[in-house]
C-alpha cells in the first residue's frame, strides 16, 4: 500500500509531456529571437557608427556644386518669366511658359528644399486653377449603407476570451534574484573570483534597474548555472521573456529599417550594402560629384539656348511636357 502511494505521488509531481514540449518550444523560440536580436544589434551599431560620417562626406563633396545648380535653376525661372511677360498673349510662351516655370519651381522645392515663389509674386500657381469641388461622394458612398436590423436567426459572434497577460517585470525579477543569489561576491573567498562577480553583479543590477529583460536573459544564459536557469525559467517566465524580446526585436527592426533605407540621398536604397563595401563607397562618391556637374552643364546649355531669340519657343513646340522631367 505504501509503495503504491509513493508511486502515485511520483507520478503527480512529474511534468506532463505536453508541458515539457511547450517549455521546449518556448525555449527554442526564445533562442531564435535572441539570435535575431544579436544580428540586428550588430547592424544597428554599424549603421549608427559608420553612416553619419559617410553621409557627411557625401554631402560635403557636392555641396558647393549643388549651390551652383540651384542658382542656375533660379536663373532659368527668371529668364522664362521675363520671356513669357514680353511675349504675345496668344503665343506658345503664354500657353506653356507658366507651366514650365512651375515645373522648375517644384523641382527646386522637392529636390533642394528651396522656396523661390517669392520671385513669382504675380504668377498664378497652376494649383489655383484646379477645381477642388465640393463633391464628397467618394468619401460618403460607403457610409450610406442600410441600417436595417440583422435577421432574427443571424448567428452572433461570441466575444473571444482575452489571453492571460504575463507580467514581464515579474519574470525579470525572478531572473535577477536567481542570478543575485548565485553570483553575489560575498559567496566566494577567492579575490579574483570576487572581482569577477562584482563586475557581473553591477551589470545584473544595471539591467534590472533598466528593466532590460533581454540583457538579464543573456546574463542568465552566459553566467547562470543549470539550477539558476531552472529556478528562473519556468513556463510563465519563458513566455514573459519571449514577449519582451519580441517587442524589443520589433522596435529594433523599425530602427534598422529607417537607418538602412531612410534618406535616399544620391539614390541609395540600402546604406548597409554601401557601408560594407569600400569600392561601392568610392563609386558613390564619384557619382555624387559627377551628377551635379552634368546637371549644371545641362542648365547652362538650356540658359544659352533659351536666351537666343526664338530658342524657348522652339523648345516648347518640339518638347512634350511629359518629357520635361528628363531635360529640365
Amino acid at each position: 500500500m505504501t509503495k503504491d502511494k509513493n508511486n502515485n505521488q511520483t507520478k503527480a509531481i512529474q511534468p506532463s509531456p505536453k508541458a515539457v514540449s511547450k517549455t521546449d518550444d518556448l525555449s527554442t523560440r526564445l533562442a531564435q529571437t535572441m539570435e535575431s536580436l544579436n544580428d540586428l544589434e550588430a547592424e544597428a551599431e554599424l549603421l549608427e557608427r559608420e553612416l553619419p560620417p559617410l553621409q557627411a562626406k557625401l554631402f560635403a563633396a557636392q555641396e558647393a556644386i549643388v549651390k551652383e545648380v540651384v542658382e542656375s535653376r533660379k536663373s532659368l525661372v527668371l529668364l522664362v518669366r521675363r520671356l513669357v511677360e514680353s511675349s504675345p498673349r496668344r503665343g506658345v510662351l503664354r500657353r506653356e511658359g507658366p507651366d514650365l516655370i512651375w515645373h522648375i519651381v517644384r523641382d527646386l522645392e522637392e529636390r533642394f528644399g528651396v522656396d523661390v515663389r517669392g520671385l513669382l509674386p504675380d504668377l498664378p500657381s497652376p494649383d489655383e486653377d484646379e477645381d477642388d469641388g465640393d463633391d464628397c461622394a467618394w468619401a460618403s458612398s460607403g457610409s450610406e449603407r442600410s441600417h436595417e436590423p440583422p435577421p432574427k436567426n443571424a448567428p452572433k459572434n461570441p466575444l473571444k476570451p482575452r489571453p492571460a497577460v504575463v507580467d514581464p517585470q515579474e519574470a525579470a525579477k525572478g531572473i535577477y534574484r536567481s542570478l543575485a543569489r548565485e553570483l553575489h561576491p560575498d559567496k566566494t573567498r577567492d579575490e579574483e573570483e570576487r572581482l569577477r562577480r562584482t563586475d557581473l553583479m553591477q551589470r545584473i543590477t544595471r539591467a534590472w534597474q533598466d528593466r532590460d529583460l533581454g540583457a538579464l536573459l543573456k546574463l542568465l544564459h552566459a553566467h547562470g548555472s543549470d539550477d539558476a536557469r531552472a529556478q528562473a525559467m519556468d513556463e510563465s517566465t519563458l513566455q514573459a521573456c519571449l514577449q519582451g524580446l519580441e517587442q524589443t526585436l520589433a522596435d529594433l527592426q523599425r530602427r534598422v529599417k529607417n537607418l538602412r533605407h531612410g534618406n535616399t540621398f544620391a539614390g541609395v536604397k540600402d546604406w548597409l550594402i554601401i557601408l560594407i563595401d569600400q569600392k561601392l563607397q568610392d563609386k558613390l562618391l564619384r557619382r555624387v560629384k559627377s551628377g551635379p556637374r552634368e546637371e549644371l552643364e545641362a542648365m547652362r546649355r538650356l540658359f544659352s539656348l533659351w536666351s537666343y531669340p526664338g530658342g524657348l519657343e522652339q523648345f516648347l513646340r518640339e518638347t512634350d511636357p511629359e518629357d520635361w522631367e528628363g531635360i529640365v
